[in-house]
């Protein structure tokens, strides 16, 4: 049985202000985990619970999320590879294994293209390669970044009169209604700020645009074939929504695995996009897929 490990909390100087960061176990070798657009470190628990034996697992606030979301811009995924930089100089770490999940898969990108001297190896969680947008929206990357993140930033906008009334509405989301768990449960709970009757997600939704339209026009997320350390993807079978196709189609890891010859895929084709990291069963295959990288 997976014993939950209660981190620590770290706060690290930044540009603007102080970066905020969980930490779970010891070791000299450290894992930097790295959330998605609208998440926050403890969605990060699940994989520290698995790892935390083994490595010394830390995963930041971006700027905009969680404990850190009165960080200020800019935003996008150069400044997210700095804060992790900076994270990394304040743990007293030259290279770390370096896992991102959804928008972290493409801020590790950055990372190892802009720092690669800091990156032994990485791990993308259904992120991190180029995303398949229609011509007609790539010429409007604010219009793309609407369509694509609709109903997140739908729910950036509305309040919530209880904690319970939040975690009801996690409840119906396609993607979690039928794997609800403890994990998913503190996530829903740690997203909200405020008081009772208008409470709110605490993200800040200027960083959500930002980051999103960034993941779109960003040239240095295409520079793949500059990583040479090892990189293995672990691809969500289902998408954000439960649909039944994966985020990144064939073609696209085909594409990816041209520009990074060292690419190893593990496929999830029963888990989604959320349930790959916020279930015992994703955070499984994860953990499995990380450390199967080690022993290679």
């Amino acid at each position: 049985m997976i014993t939950r490990i209660t981190p620590t909390e770290l706060r690290v100087p930044v540009e603007g202000g102080e970066l905020h960061a969980l930490t779970w176990g010891t070791g000299d070798e450290v894992v930097i985990a790295i959330h998605g657009i609208t998440a926050s470190a403890i969605s990060l628990q699940p994989l520290a619970d698995r790892l935390a034996g083994r490595y010394r697992v830390v995963a930041p606030d971006l700027r905009g999320r969680g404990a850190s979301a009165g960080l200020p811009g800019p935003f996008g995924m150069a400044a997210h590879a700095a804060d992790v930089a900076a994270l990394l100089d304040h743990l007293g770490v030259d290279r770390a294994i370096v896992l991102g999940e959804s928008m972290g898969g493409y801020v590790a990108v950055q990372l190892a293209v802009s720092y690669p001297d800091r990156v032994e190896r990485l791990v993308l969680a259904d992120g991190g390669l180029p995303l398949t947008v229609p011509e007609a929206l790539l010429a409007d990357p604010d219009a793309a970044v609407a369509a694509i993140l609709g109903p997140a930033l739908a729910r950036l906008r509305m309040t919530f009169e209880s904690r319970d009334a939040y975690r009801a509405f996690w409840q119906e989301h396609p993607a979690l209604r039928d794997v609800w768990n403890p994990y998913i449960e503190a996530y829903v709970d740690a997203d909200l700020t405020g008081e009772a009757p208008e409470f709110r997600s605490v993200v800040s939704e200027a960083a959500v645009i930002a980051d999103g339209r960034d993941q779109l026009v960003n040239t240095d997320l295409r520079r793949l074939s500059e990583i040479t350390c090892p990189v293995t993807l672990v691809r969500a079978g289902h998408n954000l929504m439960n649909e039944p196709t994966p985020l990144f189609g064939d073609a696209v890891v085909a594409e990816a695995a041209t520009a990074m010859p060292q690419l190893v895929v593990v496929s999830a084709p029963e888990l989604n996009h959320y349930s790959l990291l916020l279930t015992d069963a994703g955070a499984d295959l994860v953990a499995g897929a990380l450390l199967a990288q080690a022993a290679a």
